[in-house]
């Protein structure tokens, strides 16, 4: 693994970034450019951005070179291939700052994101994270997204299904931290990269409260590429299971159900996508 040379000179001569910015890649190098470009037109400046290249086969490597040249705030790392759950463990890791913010390497922010979340968890000291609608990206167009859930977030509706995206979401690394020595791990492997959000939010749930911020500031790009596109809808349904049996508790009739509901709900839409139904 090679960390390149931030170009800011050493960590002892500068003041501290107050959020960090994370985003792993893996040949992508047709749409990161505009992630980044997304991360750098935030009205909130004071970040660093780190990217983990994950073993990319493609022009990445050169695209993320151009832009930490060009901006001081940007600094990768390229590694060999370690999967979603590797890079997002050495990238919550490498985080300093006091708040952290994740966003894939296909999705996007809208300029005010970070303003509008730092500004929340500075006001509520006891809040750990603070999470904003989004809207979905399909062929370059904005749609928008299911209804986003307006009540209050409870320990049930986490526990039911994730209904917050990481890409739009600001966490305290304070916290993360402590759920890391209270779990041993972050995302949780029972739930694979395709849970990787909801079980983070499950552990990080039962350490501070959670603030929706009730407005799209970002967008989640819809395509093929996409994990949960490629991951069978067998795969999504066991993983969804076995999550659902360690942190809800549900019987493994009720288990079974739920997951021939999702079997038989992404069939039809992948099916549905097939036969030129509308996109997802």
């Amino acid at each position: 693994m090679r960390a390149d040379v931030d170009a800011r000179g050493p960590e002892g001569n500068r003041k501290m970034p107050r959020v960090t910015v994370l985003t792993a890649t893996r040949d992508r190098a047709h749409l990161l450019p505009e992630t980044i470009r997304s991360v750098l037109a935030q009205t909130f400046s004071d970040f660093e951005y780190v990217i983990f290249d994950d073993g990319s086969t493609d022009d990445t490597s050169r695209v993320l070179q151009t832009f930490a040249d060009s901006d001081a705030r940007i600094r990768f790392v390229t590694s060999l291939h370690v999967g979603s759950l590797g890079a997002l463990d050495f990238l919550f890791g490498a985080a300093k700052c006091e708040y952290v913010a994740w966003l894939s390497d296909d999705d996007l922010w809208d300029p005010a994101f970070l303003e509008r979340a730092v500004r929340v968890l500075d006001e509520s000291p006891d809040a750990v994270v603070a999470f904003a609608d989004y809207e979905r990206l399909v062929n370059g167009e904005r749609v928008p997204a299911p209804e986003p859930r307006r009540c209050g977030l409870s320990a049930e509706h986490l526990a039911y299904g994730c209904f917050i995206s990481l890409c739009l979401a600001l966490i305290r690394r304070s916290v993360l931290a402590q759920a890391r020595r209270e779990r041993g791990f972050y995302s949780d492997p029972v739930g694979g990269s395709a849970c990787g959000d909801w079980t983070l939010f499950l552990n990080l749930y039962p350490l501070g409260r959670f603030v929706h911020i009730c407005e799209p500031l970002g967008a989640l790009r819809m395509h093929s590429g996409q994990d949960s596109v490629r991951t069978s809808v067998f795969e999504l349904a066991r993983r969804r299971f076995a999550v659902r049996r360690k942190y809800a508790r549900v019987t493994l009739r009720q288990g079974l159900r739920e997951a021939l509901e999702i079997i038989a709900w992404g069939s039809y839409h992948r099916v549905k996508r097939r036969l030129g139904g509308k996109a997802p």
